[in-house]
């Protein structure tokens, strides 16, 4: 036996699932390198494949389904006897849904296939959003540059070494800085992780001495010699990153003693 059409425990469900929801147009987008003319998004469970919405309150998944013509996205809530299915069309990548089609909207947001739930099919196209996080991340450029803009060539060559090895070796301190401050402004968050690294001197120096063939890491990245004759420098626990790891011990009180004989022979 069919449902009874039943409008006002519909939107009561909806009201409780969304009770602040914001009535505006809004946009959705795909997601993907390639973006066909049209594309039809799965609008209903079906046995063959799940479309549902796992709710807390009911303890188990319902199953949606998106009709024109009802209050409700939730199949056991719809009227069996008065469906008119709806499809889910994108143009060129893009769906825009009025402000009046609430039903729609959120039918959308509880999709399966929808990134904000681990979906990989569209999103939710927000300016206001996109707008403060392009802002934001400007203003982490500006703040990265200064900070690059700031520093001694000491730790500008230490960072450039980090981002373009041996490169640096063939620098101008001009040249350094102006790479630098570019990297900085590009990409200010991986610049202030390097920037932030304490052993970030440390590691220049270590890199450097390997460029100018005066230590050598043996290919068991544990092993630490002198490049010139061999002679065991230091057993080094292992890693991926045996440079770092090195760059550690050298601000130990035996890994000074590496330090001042490096300074000595590159000066």
């Amino acid at each position: 036996m069919a449902k009874a059409a039943s409008t006002s425990s519909d939107v009561s469900t909806l009201r409780k699932i969304f009770p602040n929801w914001e009535i505006k147009e809004r946009t959705y987008l795909l997601d993907g390198k390639a973006t066909p003319i049209t594309f039809q998004l799965r609008s209903r469970h079906t046995e063959h494949r799940d479309l549902q919405w796992f709710d807390k309150e009911y303890g188990y998944p319902r199953s949606m389904r998106y009709v024109t013509n009802q209050s409700t996205i939730f199949t056991d809530e719809q009227n069996e006897d008065n469906l008119r299915l709806g499809s889910i069309v994108f143009d060129d990548g893009k769906l825009t849904v009025p402000a009046t089609n609430t039903v729609l909207q959120q039918f959308l947001e509880l999709h399966p296939d929808n990134k904000a739930n681990g979906g990989a099919t569209f999103h939710e196209f927000d300016a206001d959003k996109q707008a403060r996080s392009e802002l934001e991340n400007e203003m982490k450029g500006f703040e990265a540059v200064a900070v690059a803009l700031d520093m001694p060539i000491e730790d500008l060559e230490a960072v450039a070494r980090v981002i373009f090895n041996e490169r640096v070796d063939t620098m101008t301190s001009g040249e350094i800085k102006r790479d630098v401050v570019f990297f900085a402004k590009n990409k200010p968050d991986e610049f202030t992780s390097i920037a932030n690294n304490s052993n970030i001197r440390m590691m220049n120096l270590a890199k450097k001495a390997i460029s100018l063939n005066l230590i050598k890491i043996a290919d068991d990245n544990v092993t630490v010699k002198w490049a010139v004759n061999g002679k065991e420098i230091v057993q080094l626990p292992f890693s991926k990153e045996p440079v770092e790891t090195l760059a550690v011990w050298m601000k130990t009180n035996e890994g000074l003693q590496l330090v001042e004989a490096l300074a000595a022979k590159m000066n």
